[in-house]
């Protein structure tokens, strides 16, 4: 064999030796969940799932690895919801919105006009009570591990500003399809359309719709600034939370439920401190492509139209009211 011969050879047994290596090393977590999310890459969602990801990764030493599917590539909140419920799906950040559907008490944490800023919203976020509404999640075969926050939504449309409540008379805007937002927009006279989160650059290009209650992220990961004109601000929370199938959960070594756990609350700071920030960042953004932006004068005409609908949900699960009280507590300092 010839020099040269002899130098390939031993290249290519190293090559063969380092890419198993490779292999080996990417092989080493024992079990790989799956978690889902609706929210483009950029945004602030996804960038927490992956924090959450990260930190387990790091608490099992690499024995468990979670794998963020963003961009709503395994379907939408509802479907991955479902999914997980049935196993089908380990984890996902997902809206808590349509959870309300499926677990009344989780409804408490939609109540807009409670959270006024970001300040009030960081305690009540780092708070136990938020954590422990996701309890009610166990009654029907899911865990919850801890809530993070989108910033605050509002509303947005092509028609005219919302300087008052009447300006909302006739609006179609699409509403995320929980029972809690269609019966609030109705109540404050919106036209209520349904449509799924991808179809919404679409629907506002097109006319089909005004508008939409959304929040600046969201405008400015999906590029809506170019298919919407006004944006009138309230403090609409939507919340997402951690959870994974309740079965898969309660099969897992303790010491492994306790990292998903610890890492599912050491992100919410993290989440906190980058969604608000996104939202300085993204209304700026947003003023610069030319999105008219305005604070409602009087928001009290608006709490009060949706009163009636509040009482309605805390009639159906105490722990609403229970939260609700809370969270004014929380906010009060008391």
């Amino acid at each position: 064999m010839s020099k040269a011969s002899k130098i390939m050879t031993w290249v290519i047994v190293g090559v063969f030796i380092l890419g198993f290596a490779g292999g080996a090393a990417a092989q080493t977590a024992k079990y790989q969940f799956r978690m889902g999310q609706v929210t483009p890459l950029s945004h602030g969602w996804h960038k927490t799932a992956l924090k959450v990801a990260e930190l387990v990764e790091a608490k099992t030493k690499g024995e468990y690895k979670i794998t963020v599917y963003g961009a709503a590539q395994l379907g939408g909140d509802r479907e991955m919801f479902e999914a997980i419920q049935l196993g089908t799906l380990d984890m996902g950040l997902i809206s808590v919105a349509p959870m309300g559907a499926f677990t009344p008490a989780l409804n408490g944490l939609l109540f807009p006009f409670v959270i006024e800023n970001y300040d009030a919203m960081r305690k009540v976020m780092l708070a136990p009570q938020t954590s422990e509404l996701l309890g009610s999640l166990e009654e029907i075969g899911v865990k919850g591990f801890s809530v993070m926050i989108s910033d605050f939504r509002h509303f947005t449309n092509n028609k005219r500003p919302i300087n008052k409540l009447e300006d909302l008379k006739g609006l179609k805007l699409r509403v995320v399809e929980a029972p809690l937002y269609v019966d609030m927009f109705k109540a404050l006279g919106v036209s209520v359309t349904a449509l799924p989160y991808a179809e919404l650059y679409s629907a506002l290009k097109t006319g089909v719709i005004d508008g939409a209650e959304l929040n600046h992220s969201s405008i400015a990961s999906m590029k809506l600034y170019e298919v919407l004109k006004y944006v009138s601000h309230t403090t609409f929370p939507f919340p997402s939370a951690v959870v994974m199938n309740l079965k898969l959960y309660k099969g897992l070594p303790p010491h492994i439920q306790k990292a998903i756990t610890e890492a599912a609350a050491e992100a919410v700071p993290y989440n906190l401190q980058l969604l608000i920030g996104e939202d300085r960042t993204t209304e700026k953004l947003l003023k610069e492509k030319g999105m008219v932006m305005n604070d409602i004068p009087d928001i009290q005409p608006f709490r009060k139209a949706v009163e009636p609908v509040f009482e309605k949900y805390i009639a159906k699960d105490k722990r609403v009211g229970w939260y609700v009280k809370e969270v004014q507590k929380i906010v009060a300092g008391k």
